[in-house]
C-alpha cells in the first residue's frame, strides 16, 4: 500500500476520537481498506463501499486476518447501494472527488447519510503541488514500459493532468477550493471543524491537527491533498 494513502487514513482516523465506541462510520470509495481496518480496530461499526469488487475482496481477506471484534459491512458499488434511510455518525470520501463529474451533487448526496451532530470527511486534490512534482519525478525515475502505465498516461492526456481530476474537464462540475466546499456544506447545515493537508513527505505528514496557524496556511496552499471534516449542526 502506498505510504501516502496509509498516512492519510491514519490521520483521518484521528479526527474520530470524539465519537463513542460503536459509532457507525461509512467509507465511500474504501479502496485498499486502510481506513476501514483502522476504524474497525478502534471499535467502530464500519461500512465500506467501492466500485471495485477486487478491492472489496482484498479488504475482506485483510479483515479476516485481523479478526476484529465486529465485522465490517462491505458492498460493491457507489452510493446507489445505500438505502435512503441509512444514516451514519461519520461519512468519509477520501480521494474520491477527482473521479466525480458533478462534485457538488455528490457532496449533497453524501450529506444526506450523515446523522445530526455527525461528521462528513472529504479530501480535495490539488494538481499543482509539491506532491505532484515529487510523484512525477518518482514515476520518471522508475519508468518501465508496461501496459498499465500507457493506459494511465492516455487517460491523463484525455482529462488533463492540470485539471486535478480523472474525468473529462469539459464534463466536470468541480469544487475548486476549500472555500467553495465550505459554502456548499454550510447551505446544508454543516460547519467545518478540522482541516489538514498532506504532502507525501514523512516529516511533514505527522499530525491531523496541532500545526501552527502559519503551518496550516502553508500546508493548505502547498500540499497535494487537503482533508476537511464537517459537523452537521442543522
Amino acid at each position: 500500500m502506498n505510504a501516502f494513502y496509509a498516512t492519510r487514513a491514519n490521520l483521518t482516523a484521528d479526527l474520530f476520537r470524539g465519537l463513542p465506541l460503536g459509532a457507525r462510520v461509512l467509507d465511500v470509495g474504501c479502496g485498499s481498506g486502510a481506513l476501514v481496518l483502522r476504524l474497525t480496530a478502534a471499535g467502530f461499526r464500519t461500512t465500506g463501499i467501492d466500485l471495485s469488487a477486487a478491492q472489496i475482496e482484498r479488504i475482506k481477506e485483510a479483515v479476516a486476518a485481523a479478526c476484529p471484534p465486529v465485522q465490517p459491512d462491505f458492498r460493491v458499488g457507489g452510493l446507489e447501494v445505500l438505502s435512503d434511510a441509512e444514516r451514519y455518525d461519520a461519512v468519509c470520501a477520501l480521494g474520491v472527488l477527482p473521479y466525480i463529474e458533478d462534485q457538488p451533487a455528490f457532496v449533497r448526496a453524501l450529506a444526506r447519510h450523515v446523522e445530526r451532530k455527525g461528521l462528513l470527511v472529504l479530501s480535495q486534490t490539488r494538481a499543482a503541488s509539491l506532491f505532484t512534482l515529487k510523484a512525477l519525478l518518482n514515476h520518471a525515475r522508475n519508468f518501465t514500459p508496461r501496459t498499465a502505465w500507457f493506459r494511465i498516461a492516455l487517460n491523463l492526456l484525455r482529462t488533463g493532468v492540470w485539471s486535478g481530476g480523472f474525468v473529462d474537464p469539459t464534463q466536470c462540475v468541480p469544487l475548486r477550493s476549500l472555500g467553495v466546499l465550505d459554502s456548499v456544506l454550510s447551505d446544508l447545515g454543516f460547519c467545518r471543524v478540522h482541516v489538514f493537508a498532506l504532502f507525501n513527505v514523512r516529516r511533514l505528514d505527522t499530525e491531523a491537527v496541532g500545526k501552527s496557524r502559519v503551518g496550516r496556511w502553508l500546508a493548505r496552499r502547498l500540499g497535494w491533498c487537503v482533508v476537511a471534516a464537517y459537523e452537521r449542526i442543522g
